[in-house]
């Protein structure tokens, strides 16, 4: 296992490169730090005139890392000329939470609006609609399905939460519903294309716990029967195969369950702060798991 340290900030984000050699770690700070991981060293800080917090990371097709901040500045970089593009979308309202096509040709986001933009070395807005609720956390997640046909997104309200799904091809509700009377995190979407599976998460004394929920796209979600299930889990990973999914805990524990069962597969406890960031590399070979103060850690898989 390897233990590096950034800034002082908390690491909720991390994205490796195809071949798993670089990782890019951001979190509460404005700048994103560039990992050698095979070297074992800080290789760049990135984005220095970011003015808030990035909310989507990831390597571009041709190798090239992408970053998008919460307000609608994005930029690109070359760890091979250590060169990055700047640039500021024209609608500067907050974008929330985003997820991307495989080929990274388009973005879908749900802040304010639940918008599409697609990207071709400049992103172009393509459609914005209203999301449903009084929003005031778009921090649960944005899922597409694996046909690409459909985006579903979280918008978490001051006392519901919305789960709205949308044709990707022109923003089109296909479905949109109350899903929780509590704040749903890290929503995910498992191979199947039908299966979601999230974090609810207590927001007032006296509300359901937190619990690790698992349900279909289009119907009730129910907690998940694991052996940790009074624990309170922050931090959600799916495995590239989409067999295995890595489970992060306050108490700083990462648990990996199969999907299929809900086994538990592996567990170790690398740290006493909240887990708040996971991430597995593209060929399933590595994982990261971020924390409080900068703390992170990155191990070879073994499932």
């Amino acid at each position: 296992m390897l233990a590096l340290k950034t800034s002082a900030q908390t690491v909720s984000r991390f994205a490796f490169s195809a071949d798993g050699r670089y990782l890019a770690v951001s979190g509460s700070g404005k700048k994103v730090h560039l990992w050698d991981v095979t070297a074992k060293k800080l290789r760049a800080k990135v984005l220095p005139t970011f003015k808030d917090a990035v909310n989507w990371l990831g390597f571009l097709p041709d190798g090239k890392l992408f970053a998008f901040s919460m307000m609608g500045k994005y930029a690109t970089h070359d760890p091979a000329t250590g060169t990055t593009d700047e640039r500021t979308l024209s609608n500067r309202w907050w974008v929330g939470d985003l997820v991307a096509t495989a080929d990274r040709t388009a973005f879908y986001g749900t802040g304010w609006q639940a918008q599409k933009w697609t990207f071709d070395g400049k992103l172009r807005v393509q459609w914005s609609e209203k999301v449903p609720g009084d929003l005031v956390s778009g921090r649960g997640g944005a899922v597409l399905t694996p046909d690409g046909a459909f985006v579903a997104a979280v918008s978490n309200g001051h006392d519901k939460t919305w789960l709205h799904t949308r044709d990707t091809a022109t923003g089109t509700v296909r479905d949109q519903r109350l899903v929780a009377a509590s704040l749903i995190r890290h929503l995910t979407l498992l191979p199947d294309g039908r299966t979601l599976v999230f974090v609810r998460e207590q927001v007032y004394q006296g509300s359901t716990p937190n619990a690790l929920m698992i349900g279909p796209v289009d119907g009730l979600c129910e907690p998940i029967d694991t052996p940790t299930k009074n624990s309170v889990f922050t931090a959600l990973a799916l495995h590239p195969s989409g067999q295995w999914l890595a489970v992060g805990q306050f108490d700083g524990t990462v648990r990996t369950f199969d999907v299929r069962t809900w086994r538990e597969v592996s567990a170790y406890q690398w740290s006493a702060n909240p887990v708040v960031g996971l991430a597995f590399a593209p060929d399933g070979l590595r994982a990261a798991a971020g924390g409080a103060d900068g703390q992170f850690v990155v191990w070879d898989v073994d499932l």
